[in-house]
């Protein structure tokens, strides 16, 4: 039996939704194959050193190009040192990842994050490789992009989008062929271990008698916790028992802090570090809020309807209107409006159990079809294993 080789390039500066998006699909490749599929993760720089131990555990291969201690020292967070911390990557892996494809020739070379440097090599080389660029949350055409898409469109054979809103998208654009250009959700929920981690009680005790909204996401502009906090200094006048709790990390954390203090909003409000474990906090909130600019659908709203729990979302590209059906699985609001997200939090309060019941079920339905197993099954019809 020929065991075909699936590579993934995903090079990160931050643990970003993507990075377990890469893991959770050669998990679901490697366990639903029956050995038909090798998948090997790419460790550029050495990003992915902290996650050895559990890619090794889920029967995923690793290689590493070039374990850089300077990148692990430097500080990556911000757009300036972001930018130079992929340019960094883009230079040091140029020659070791044209060696490695050329040594190892896998079937296909599934790329996520700074999709660049691999999209030139395929330009300028002739590899024994297929290529696979997966498209990331809803891509943002600049000039550079645009030139690269635009040089590389014969060199890429698929291309996957992870709701139906994208995929028509980029097939709108005409940069690639639409023949090649499919909808593949990611792979979120695997069943089993996610009921054992939502109902571990361990650390609990803080919340488990509060009344609390709650948010999850890296503390960055895209997730537009400072408009939630915004919208929350009036909840938590309408509503004097209520409170809120955001878990992540990232840089903005001081001005979220400040806002919060600004509000006198530090009992109310609180911000937790970011945890391997979020399904507890799902377990006991009274609803989930999703405050994002843009999402491509999130995967936190996926597990918040595993969990059945209510779900405010902001209406944004390119994914929760579709995961929720248009609002018919959860309270979708307008982008970045305050006074609506103020109405359908009332529309929430007020919302008979009957109503909210089939909201529930509806949300519940879409999730079967973002499991590991989900994903084998329509990554297989793909590519025709």
């Amino acid at each position: 039996m020929y065991i075909k080789k699936f590579f993934y390039w995903s090079p990160f500066t931050d643990r970003v939704a993507t990075v377990k998006s890469v893991v959770n699909s050669a998990e679901s490749l490697t366990k639903y194959s029956n050995g038909q599929i090798q998948t090997t993760i790419i460790d550029a720089v050495g990003e992915w050193q902290n996650d050895l131990e559990e890619i090794k555990r889920k029967k995923i291969n690793i290689i590493s190009l070039n374990n850089s201690s300077i990148f692990k020292k430097f500080h990556k967070r911000g757009f300036i040192r972001s930018r130079i911390a992929y340019w960094f990557i883009f230079i040091s892996c140029f020659r070791p990842l044209i060696k490695l494809l050329k040594k190892e020739k896998p079937d296909y070379l599934i790329i996520h994050l700074i999709t660049s440097l691999p999209l030139i090599v395929f330009t300028i080389f002739n590899l024994n490789t297929k290529l696979i660029l997966r498209i990331s949350g809803f891509p943002k055409l600049n000039l550079l992009r645009k030139l690269i898409w635009s040089l590389v469109r014969k060199k890429v054979n698929l291309v996957f989008c992870p709701t139906v809103a994208t995929s028509n998208h980029i097939k709108n654009l005409n940069f690639f062929e639409n023949k090649n250009v499919y909808f593949l959700r990611d792979p979120i929920i695997k069943v089993r271990e996610t009921v054992i981690k939502k109902n571990s009680n361990t650390d609990m005790e803080s919340v488990k008698n509060k009344n609390y909204l709650l948010s999850i996401g890296r503390l960055t502009r895209q997730k537009n916790f400072l408009f939630l906090i915004d919208c929350f200094k009036e909840i938590a006048d309408l509503v004097k028992d209520l409170d809120l709790i955001i878990i992540g990390e990232g840089e903005e954390k001081e001005k979220i802090l400040s806002k919060i203090k600004k509000y006198n909003l530090e009992n109310r409000v609180i911000l937790k570090n970011y945890k391997n474990n979020v399904f507890k906090y799902f377990k006991y909130c009274k609803c989930f809020v999703l405050s994002s600019l843009w999402e491509d659908p999130g995967f936190v709203l996926v597990e918040a309807a595993f969990c059945n729990k209510p779900i405010i979302s902001s209406n944004c590209f390119n994914g929760p209107s579709e995961f929720l059906q248009n609002g018919k699985g959860g309270f979708l609001y307008e982008n970045n409006s305050k006074e609506d997200f103020i109405l359908k939090f009332k529309e929430f309060l007020k919302i008979d159990k009957l109503q909210l019941n089939k909201k529930l079920i509806l949300s519940k339905k879409e999730v079967k079809k973002y499991t590991f197993h989900n994903h084998y099954i329509e990554f297989k019809k793909i590519i025709n294993l």
